[in-house]
């Protein structure tokens, strides 16, 4: 056979045959010279490290997992693992492609609090992302002081830092699954200085301010000064526009509702610059801010997968968000607190929120109910705080007659025996002097030393865990002839002294 002195290759000889393929390729590349097998050896091994590469970015850029996939399944067994799986199955199954995660945001510069909770439902078949605002002070079945939906994460996430936000959000997702009867999937907690960086690495986000906003608070150096109109808003600007409350003449005083309804406008202005082509040239950017400033059980990988799948979504038509339906508002120990409308809740649930093969009901809520008596009941369930059963309740701001029901047509559980209070004598704390801006949050129950769970103080009193609540809102039992004793709540930080409405941040 003639050499081949040109570098031109002949076709491996033997391959398929009996000699087999690898003696053909031994037999081929015994032809080459050694220029031309290292280039050989290099280009293979260029190939191996892409489909390596190619495998595990497949692997790691990947949707995140659900609970259950086959709606289809009407003997679903009773306990899933994984997040949320017990009441997927419970509802026939949760949908194939659609995910639902509780999105908070904290305020660092106002100890932490978890004033911006907000369920998200995201179909990654139909293209759509539907979101539900559940007010801050929201009441919540639970047996702590505190009442308030947004004290839930403070109350339980406890001292080890290590586990902080897994404790809190994993009891903050139970009250959210109590409320709406979906339990939110994944949790994102972003932290409000990301807003502005995500704006900034946008470009600027285009929204039209409703109306001039000028208020300050030299207190929390909050200045907030915005000239209403259509404007390329950037990262300040945005931070301005979605922690206004108020402004110094008191105009525009709409109080937590009024300042979610601008959050709601601006986010939905936030998704049409993200849905563009060109964002998507920035999600490197963007990933690595995430990153930094939020805390999350997704994985990056996910992340990138969600954003993917948002590729097509229209966000005139596929995005929109609500706020949870207001019942009645009132004080409570002082504190300003809402209930939530039953029948108006579940028409935005199963309209647009559902995750489940099933439709959501009444009996799949857990809603506080004020009665004109000024004690509380609930929709399902018994009551977590028996004395809430009585006439303990503070004054109401106007009833709403779909949650502020007549006595004799709601079962008030029985309070273990505890008389209902005497007409007029609240024991509603009284209001603290000032009316202004609720104080920041350490995120840890005061109120002195502390003991070990089981252990008792002095004359027999039991305490409860620092920072826990009960099962995220559990039912307590009290020693006999004991009385046990509440942490106190974060300090200042949930507002138990001053309505929410007067907080700018």
């Amino acid at each position: 056979m003639k050499e081949n002195r040109h570098g031109k290759r002949e076709a491996p000889r033997g391959a398929g045959s009996e000699e087999g393929l690898f003696e053909g390729f031994r037999r081929w590349s015994a032809g080459l010279t050694k220029k031309q097998r290292i280039r050989c050896r290099v280009l293979v091994g260029i190939a191996v490290v892409v489909i390596a590469a190619l495998g595990m970015l497949r692997w790691w850029v990947r949707l995140p997992d659900l609970p259950i996939t086959d709606p289809s399944n009407e003997n679903l067994p009773g306990d899933v693992s994984g997040e949320g799986g017990s009441m997927a199955a419970t509802h026939g199954g949760q949908r194939k492609g659609v995910y639902t995660f509780l999105v908070v945001g904290r305020d660092t510069g106002g100890g932490g609090n978890t004033d911006t909770m907000m369920l998200l439902t995201y179909d990654t078949k139909e293209k759509t992302l539907h979101g539900l605002n559940l007010p801050r002070d929201t009441m919540v079945n639970v047996s702590t002081r505190s009442k308030r939906l947004n004290a839930v994460y403070n109350y339980n996430k406890g001292k080890d830092k290590a586990t902080q936000v897994e404790k809190g959000m994993t009891a903050l997702k139970e009250q959210v699954a109590k409320l709406t009867g979906i339990k939110p999937n994944y949790y994102v907690m972003v932290e409000w200085e990301a807003i502005g960086k995500l704006v900034d690495a946008l470009g600027g986000v285009e929204y039209e301010v409703p109306f001039d906003m000028d208020y300050d608070d030299p207190y929390q150096d909050l200045h907030i000064h915005q000239k209403a109109g259509l404007r390329t808003l950037s990262g300040d600007d945005a931070m301005q526009v979605i922690r206004h409350r108020k402004n110094n003449d008191g105009s525009h005083s709409k109080g937590d509702v009024g300042r979610l309804k601008i959050q709601q406008d601006f986010l939905k202005a936030a998704a049409k610059k993200c849905l563009q082509p060109s964002t998507f040239l920035k999600l490197p950017t963007l990933v690595d801010i995430f990153a930094q400033n939020v805390t999350t059980d997704l994985t990056v990988g996910n992340i990138l997968a969600l954003a993917e799948a948002a590729k097509g979504m229209d966000a005139e038509t596929g995005v929109s968000f609500t706020t949870a339906p207001l019942g009645d508002s009132f004080s409570y120990r002082g504190a300003a607190l809402v209930t939530l409308d039953l029948e108006k809740l579940l028409e935005i649930l199963n309209s647009d929120m559902n995750p489940y093969a099933k439709e959501i009901t009444s009996s799949d809520l857990e809603l506080v109910v004020h009665l004109k008596n000024g004690g509380f009941t609930v929709t399902s369930g018994t009551l977590a705080d028996s004395k809430m059963a009585g006439s303990s309740g503070g004054s109401s701001k106007g009833n709403n007659a779909s949650t502020a029901k007549d006595d004799n047509n709601i079962q008030t559980p029985d309070p273990a025996g505890e008389p209902a209070a005497e007409p007029g004598s609240s024991t509603e704390e009284p209001e603290q002097p000032g009316g202004g801006e609720e104080t920041p949050s350490t995120g840890e129950p005061t109120g002195g030393e502390t003991t070990e769970p089981g252990q008792e103080t002095g004359g027999g009193e039991t305490t409860e865990p620092t920072g826990g609540e009960e099962g995220a809102g559990g039912e307590t039992t009290e020693p006999s002839g004991s009385q046990a004793t509440e942490p106190e709540p974060p300090s200042g930080g949930e507002g138990e002294d001053k309505p929410s409405q007067d907080m700018a941040a």
